[in-house]
């Protein structure tokens, strides 16, 4: 199932995650004329953007085998090991000089072992973590924070391009994920802090569309509150297609970060016990449940 890139030079690209990020970020690289294999555990999922020109592969070794740049968005670290080490998994298909870009929210340290165990092989390998949501993965407006080699970077950039206009080298392997996660905090934080907030304003009868409306122009302007909770204020179940049980692991890898960094850490642990409490009922509720929760 060998591809040939006959339209351009462009590298051939796998990608592995089809889930509601990775699936029109894979869609953006196909349109700009990317030849593709792709791989997802549930075939549903790549099934649905096979008339885009997708090939579809029945194991993570064969997107390896067909591809150059093998692009990975999966929910965790422990995921990735097991499509790339486990059984059928990329490791039996990568070739020398292959390159891996991560865009999954994992733990830094272990993706950093990942990457090192790949080295030896010459696989190279990037961490590009996305932020902006569902919707920016589908218009093709991602912000991209990237760690690795920056020659690497610069290579993967034109890649990069097509799933995102805010693309970001920060620094090392790991840097990119290090933002990630602190960027996944503070929204986590001022998701809770916006809705006790508003919650506080609406037993105060304030107009709650006027208060966020000065907000957003003040100083305590935030993207929680003013792009997710304000633009969804009066919807009864509102989503931003952001699981409970992702934030929660996302939370939980910056706590582990601060402790192992043995940095002063007085907010996450209050801020990881109440998103703990949260998603181990409701683990595939939206994000947005915590402000649907103290609404009613």
């Amino acid at each position: 199932m060998a591809l040939k890139n006959r339209v351009n030079r462009k590298p051939l690209i796998g990608f592995i995650g089809f889930g509601q990020m990775g699936q029109p970020m894979a869609k953006n690289l196909l349109k700009a004329g990317y030849l593709m294999t792709g791989f997802n555990r549930t075939e549903k999922a790549v099934r649905q953007i096979k008339h885009n020109g997708l090939t579809i592969a029945t194991t993570p070794k064969q997107v390896a085998e067909n591809s150059q740049v093998i692009i990975l968005i999966l929910p965790s670290d422990k995921d990735t090991k097991k499509v790339i080490f486990g059984h059928n998994g990329m490791i039996s298909g990568l070739k020398s000089g292959s390159i891996i870009i991560d865009m999954s929210t994992s733990n830094p340290e272990e993706v950093k072992k990942i990457a090192n165990r790949l080295k030896k092989i010459d696989v190279k390998y990037l961490d590009a973590p996305v932020s902006r949501g569902r919707q920016a993965a589908v218009n093709g407006t991602l912000s991209i924070m990237v760690g690795g080699h920056k020659p690497l970077f610069q290579k993967c950039l034109p890649i990069l391009k097509a799933m995102g206009d805010s693309i970001f080298y920060i620094g090392p392997l790991g840097s990119g994920l290090y933002v990630k996660v602190l960027n996944n905090f503070l929204f986590a934080i001022n998701m809770l802090a916006g809705a006790q907030g508003l919650t506080i304003l609406r037993k105060k009868k304030v107009n709650l569309e006027k208060a966020i409306k000065v907000i957003s122009i003040s100083s305590g302007s935030n993207a929680a509150l003013v792009e997710s909770i304000g633009h969804l204020l009066n919807i009864k179940h509102p989503q931003i297609g952001f699981y409970l049980k992702h934030m929660y692991k996302d939370i939980k890898i910056f706590n582990d970060i601060a402790r192992n960094s043995k940095a002063t850490q007085s907010y996450i642990a209050p801020t990881l016990k109440y998103y703990r409490r949260f998603s181990k009922n409701s683990e595939l509720r939206d994000i947005m449940y915590i402000y649907e929760h103290l609404k009613y």
